[in-house]
């Protein structure tokens, strides 16, 4: 076997310095816990192999299913008992829009707050400039230069730039009247996150009965924050994206895993991380922080490698949930690639060069046992994973040929 040459982050777009940060590793403790936190990565046996096919859109679409359904029963009871709706289909974009913008909507009631003495039309005007803008994603000044462009009809605009602008104004200023900082009411990011997050969690969640699937991610709200456009960020995090051009803030964003429905947002704050956003997440879904009011909640998470870290892992898995994900090479799982690998490192080094294969090693977490994947592409790639819902080496396919159960000729490339 080749000696694995000196990573070199300029290879591709990872940042391995990145990855060993997140994972809050130094060489010091690799040194005294060796491999995974005290976790034993054991091979597992290439020959047990189990195959399947369309397992992976079976289980997708039936998620898909639950989560339409809740969300019906959910939307009945928000939207049904005030309008007197007796089915699920008389219910309308404009009962939706009600939720969030309507004169008790959880939307107009924050901005409500922030911008008194408006009258409900004044405070439509701005939301749905707001809402427009948004769906441009795009600053003030192209905002409303495009509405020109399109040759948008003055009197359609819902309001002017002016009028637009020092409505945003008077929501960043810091109430002056508290003599300290500590006193100051939440900032405006932190109401809106908090009135959404409401919404959404009676929209999506809120059931008796409950089985979550949940995916992650974060978003970059691009931010020009230097020279004279330098802005109070109220305690947010900048941060900078791996690529060019990605300087801004982070929204961290939990969905449902199938139809990918909004349940819960977090903005990145300073000395934040993304694992800490996402524990305050879940957190919140299952109000955690309301031991009156504990919801019992199945579930499932699924994230990429910014979120999983062994430690999340084990304290989702002895809590009893599953948890399944990418993974960046770090000390804390058995495989690793593209490595020069120090002394005393019992990782197992998979060389990146030769055929497609796919090399599993699992650990004992509690009563569950987690799977750790590394598939090798045979492309010089190498892509990480992990699950405590699946063991050995599972394949699922998908068949070119719909009408079938089992791989057919046709559905080998070449």
């Amino acid at each position: 076997m080749n000696s694995p040459s000196a990573y070199n982050p300029d290879d591709d777009d990872e940042s391995f310095i990145d990855e060993l940060l997140e994972c809050g590793f130094d060489d010091s403790q690799f040194v005294n816990n060796g491999v995974g936190q005290g976790v034993n990565w054991r091979d597992i046996d290439p020959s047990n192999v189990s195959y399947t096919t369309n397992e992976g859109r079976k289980e997708a679409f039936s998620k898909a299913v639950d989560e339409v359904n809740l969300l019906q029963k959910n939307l009945m009871v928000l939207c049904g008992s005030e309008n007197d709706i007796g089915s699920i289909d008389a219910i309308n974009s404009d009962n939706i829009i009600d939720l969030f913008f309507g004169k008790d909507g959880a939307l107009t009631s924050v901005f409500s707050a922030m911008l008194p003495n408006r009258s409900f039309q004044s405070m439509n005007a701005f939301l749905a400039m707001f809402c427009l803008q948004s769906m441009m994603a795009k600053d003030t000044n192209p905002t409303y230069t495009l509405l020109k462009v399109m040759d948008v009809n003055p009197s359609k605009i819902p309001l002017t730039k002016e009028r637009y602008e020092a409505a945003w104004r008077s929501i960043a200023c810091k109430d002056r009247s508290f003599s300290r900082a500590a006193t100051q009411p939440k900032p405006p990011w932190e109401r809106l996150q908090g009135a959404v997050n409401d919404i959404l969690r009676k929209i999506s969640i809120e059931s008796s009965d409950l089985f979550l699937s949940l995916v992650i991610d974060d978003d970059k709200i691009w931010l020009n924050n230097t020279g004279s456009n330098a802005v109070d960020k109220f305690k947010l995090k900048q941060v900078r994206h791996t690529r060019d051009n990605r300087d801004g803030l982070n929204l961290h964003t939990v969905a449902s895993s199938a139809m990918t429905v909004p349940i819960n947002i977090q903005f990145e704050t300073q000395g934040d991380s993304a694992l800490k956003c996402y524990k305050r997440a879940i957190a919140y879904i299952t109000n955690a922080d309301d031991s009156n009011d504990v919801l019992e909640v199945r579930m499932e998470s699924l994230t990429d490698r910014g979120y999983t870290s062994l430690e999340r892992v084990k304290g989702t898995l002895l809590g009893g949930k599953d948890h399944l994900g990418t993974v960046a090479r770090s000390y804390e799982w058995g495989v690793t690639y593209d490595q020069v690998l120090k002394a005393g490192d019992k990782r197992k080094h998979i060389s990146t060069s030769g055929t497609s294969s796919l090399i599993c090693q699992e650990a004992s977490i509690g009563n569950k046992k987690l799977t750790l994947a590394a598939f090798k592409n045979g492309s010089q790639r190498v892509a990480m994973a992990i699950s405590s819902k699946h063991a050995g080496h599972c394949w699922d396919g998908i068949p070119l040929n719909n009408n079938s159960t089992s791989p057919t000729e046709s559905d080998y490339i070449s």
